[in-house]
């Protein structure tokens, strides 16, 4: 008689998460932690589920790859799955005009001191904006205007005949606003200033 023994290895199939977005996804049984730990193996046959959180400002949009739908992901290891958690920025920007004060007088050529943040995917730098209006012209001086944008910077706004805020004795009105780089644009910041430049006149006098 003869003995046989045979041997059996429990084979192992690996599971590895990408992301698109801020959040985490967490499997259970433990492994994956992803933030930081976006891979793991698991024994042929085991039952993991993945559960994404999104950060703040982000919401979760999705599965693609081993995975589908909008909620926890249950998957079964019987071979290597690869799966993509997609977290989408939710929350727009926030534009704000720190100086001058509101219906401050303005009688000459004065600087916008403005501030941008963003909780989400950042701002673009091409779409931080700016418009002027002369409120009795009801003109539009200044429309769509580029301006630098970061949390502390500023342009220039004009005073005077034919210039951006164009009528003494009347308002302007300055709007700042931007988009950040999930398309969410900030609500409109606007500010009223009080114009007053005097006009200077020139007499030509004349003698026989």
């Amino acid at each position: 008689a003869r003995n046989v023994t045979a041997s059996f290895t429990i084979s192992n199939q690996a599971l590895t998460v990408t992301k698109i977005g801020l959040g985490v996804v967490k499997s259970n049984p433990g492994g994956i932690n992803c933030g930081s730990n976006c891979s793991q193996t698991y024994n042929y046959g085991t039952v993991v589920t993945l559960t994404p959180t999104a950060d703040t400002g982000y919401s979760f949009s999705g599965w693609s790859g081993s995975c589908t739908g909008t909620g926890n992901c249950v998957l079964v290891m019987t071979s290597d799955r690869t799966t993509q958690a997609l977290f989408n920025d939710d929350t727009p920007p926030v534009s704000r005009i720190i100086a001058p004060s509101a219906l401050s007088t303005q009688s000459a050529n004065f600087a916008v001191s403005t501030a941008d943040t963003d909780v989400g995917a950042g701002i673009d730098p091409s779409r931080c904006f700016y418009n002027i209006l002369d409120t009795t012209t009801g003109i539009y001086t200044q429309w769509q205007k580029t301006r630098t944008c970061n949390s502390a910077s500023s342009f220039s706004v004009s005073v005077g005949s034919g210039q951006d805020c164009r009528t003494s004795g009347s308002t302007c009105q300055v709007t700042v606003y931007s988009r950040d780089l999930a398309l969410n644009e900030s609500v409109w910041y606007l500010r009223t200033y009080n114009i007053n430049w005097n006009r200077r006149l020139c007499f030509w006098l004349y003698f026989d």
